[in-house]
């Protein structure tokens, strides 16, 4: 249902699943793979819903996606 996946035909160095970020991570929706210069994330971004019913989770989850992605750089 809301999953994501990576096929490379280059094996990456790592691979991380989710954001780790407990709200976040029962749904599969990160997978992060790091290569000798760059990071692929590939992700299944939430929908707010009918009537914006989860647009308050969507927007925790933008800004703590946005971290997430900030501290692949800083930890080069």
């Amino acid at each position: 249902y809301s999953g994501t996946a990576i096929l490379s035909k280059k094996t990456p160095l790592n691979v991380t699943f989710d954001m780790n970020i407990e709200e976040h991570d029962q749904e599969g929706r990160v997978i992060t793979a790091e290569f000798e210069n760059f990071f692929l994330v590939t992700l299944y971004v939430p929908n707010s819903g009918d009537g914006l019913k989860r647009l308050e989770y969507r927007e925790r989850w933008d800004q703590d996606f946005i971290a997430y992605v900030k501290r692949l750089n800083i930890s080069k």
